[in-house]
């Protein structure tokens, strides 16, 4: 149903998703995770959407902001970490941290 992703464990301890979870897993979780590796993670995700959905927008805003914030933190290590973890060069992925709406 749209609007409505979720994941299940089923019995056999084999994942059931909708489509859209199977697409954004391929992108996000490492190959080498196991099912219950995975299964904690749609969780521990599917426990934070309820929580953060009884949030007030601006609480919301504030939360984004305080993330963004410890990102920028990072610095330079963000970048060669991830320079490590996708094998991306440097330049593209400071342009990817500056994203589209810097000056």
């Amino acid at each position: 149903m749209a609007g409505q992703n979720h994941c299940e464990s089923g019995r056999s301890g084999m994942l059931k998703l909708l489509p859209l979870g199977v697409l954004i897993l391929k992108s996000m979780i490492p190959k080498d995770s196991s099912i219950e590796e995975i299964n904690i993670a749609l969780e521990k995700a599917w426990q934070a959407y309820h929580f953060f959905r009884k949030k007030t927008l601006k609480q919301r805003a504030d939360f984004l902001r305080a993330v963004a914030g410890e990102i920028e933190t990072l610095g330079s290590k963000l970048i060669h970490t991830a320079m490590q973890e996708t094998n991306l060069a440097e330049t593209r992925l400071r342009n990817e941290k500056q994203g589209p709406f810097s000056s």
